[in-house]
């Protein structure tokens, strides 16, 4: 993800549930660039994110543009923002080019990024068990407002992704506007937009994992699936994550010019948290180098 004052964040949202330590040293790619992204342009416009691996159209290719070395661990032991180190590693980006071999499963992916992060970083981590605030997500008073998913329709894929085939609009509030059809969130000057066509209660849970940056378990009981179309103000999260405020805490509205994101849960999906502490496994680093050996 990218500052929120400067920048855009668009991309497709893919979840884990748990991590898994890699132990194999001997699963790497069959090749693997990594290298410091360039400085951030003038408008301070940069994209985020990873494309291709196992589970994709492209499950041969890796390819990842201004990625922070904790971005890469987090895929690497298929972690959670919360599971994650608060030192601040954050201000060195990579673009990361690799291959694998067909057949690679994601098991294996997270084996061979694992052992990447150890040539190149240097990486050494180890586990500790921690209570941390979360919250648990339920149905608010009133009840769910969200339409029910209709059977997805085979539209053909025409390979264009909003905001990367051509500028995101706003609308008359500032919020970006996105198109229907695939699992996309933006940010826009500190305003935040995300559209879920058949979206499962996990999955939303999982949204506010990642933009809370603490445990959330889904209480709703609701199995069905929700065309979701949220929008809220991000200017109190930094890099799509909630620091401002202490965990547990919502952003003062009064100083927001839109919807906080427990707001706009509340008020445009009828779903609500709940504090709730959880116990969680939290990685530790031994050892990491901010600059990746040569390729």
């Amino acid at each position: 993800m990218v500052r929120l004052t400067l920048s855009l964040v668009l991309f497709a949202l893919v979840c884990g549930v748990a991590y898994s330590q890699p132990s194999d040293p001997t699963l790497t790619f069959e090749v693997a660039s990594v290298k410091t992204s360039p400085p951030r342009p003038p408008n301070g416009l940069i994209r985020v994110g990873c494309t291709g691996g196992p589970g994709t159209k492209d499950p041969g290719r890796w390819t990842c543009e201004n990625m922070t070395v904790l971005n890469l661990i987090s895929n690497a032991y298929n972690l959670k923002r919360y599971q994650m180190p608060s030192d601040n590693f954050e201000a060195d980006r990579y673009e990361i080019n690799a291959t694998m071999a067909a057949g690679t499963t994601r098991e294996q992916f997270r084996e061979m990024l694992d052992n990447l992060l150890k040539e190149r970083f240097k990486l050494a981590v180890h586990f500790e068990q921690k209570e941390v605030p979360g919250y648990e997500l339920v149905v608010a008073k009133g009840g769910v407002k969200m339409k029910e998913a209709q059977p997805p329709k085979d539209n053909p894929d025409d390979g264009k992704t909003p905001g990367r085939d051509g500028p995101l609009q706003r609308d008359k509030e500032g919020f970006p506007i996105l198109a229907p059809g695939e699992d996309t969130m933006a940010i826009m000057g500190g305003k935040a937009r995300w559209v879920s066509p058949q979206c499962t209660m996990d999955r939303i849970a999982n949204m506010m994992v990642n933009q809370l940056n603490a445990p959330v378990t889904d209480a709703t009981g609701l199995t069905g699936k929700y065309d979701v179309n949220m929008f809220w103000e991000a200017s109190g999260f930094s890099d799509g994550v909630l620091r401002a405020a202490p965990a547990g805490a919502e952003p003062v509205a009064s100083e927001l010019d839109g919807p906080t994101i427990f707001t706009a849960l509340q008020d445009q999906l009828g779903l609500k948290l709940q504090s709730k502490k959880a116990s969680i496994e939290a990685l530790v680093i031994d050892h990491l180098e901010k600059v990746p050996t040569e390729n």
